[in-house]
């Protein structure tokens, strides 16, 4: 079925945004660089100015993606706990394919119970297609 954080939650971290804006950083430096390279190799002065735009391009891209990867990673923080609850006493039968959770008469399929966790949790919007076709009975 996977790992609990597949289950729980999608799996977003602060970490994750960060190091992701990290290398943003590296490639809008190489952009600026690859400009100011260009304007000396070419004699092209024009280059240093496309660096430096194409250098903050890159730049506000990374922040609003970074800012954009925080506020999801908060989102799912704050659902953890009701997602926990929701998961609670579930058991995975590998044979057969199915969870079992407590007071459910009918196995639920894993897709099913992604979808029952993560609505729980209140990002059940970011399920995939197939979780989002299983409402749990």
């Amino acid at each position: 079925m996977g790992t609990g954080e597949t289950v729980l939650g999608p799996g977003t971290s602060g970490f994750d945004a960060w190091t992701d804006g990290l290398e943003g950083v590296v490639v809008a430096g190489l952009v600026a660089a690859a400009g100011w390279w260009g304007a000396g190799k070419w004699d092209l002065a024009w280059l240093k100015a496309a660096g430096a735009a194409g250098c903050v391009l890159v730049l506000a891209g990374v922040v609003a993606l970074v800012r954009s990867a925080l506020r999801g990673a908060e989102r799912v923080r704050a659902g953890a706990s009701r997602a926990r609850a929701a998961a609670e006493g579930a058991r995975w039968c590998g044979p057969c394919g199915k969870v079992y959770v407590p007071g459910n008469e009918v196995p639920l399929s894993a897709a099913q119970f992604r979808h029952r966790v993560w609505t729980a949790g209140g990002y059940g919007d970011l399920l995939d297609a197939e979780a989002k076709a299983a409402p749990p009975p």
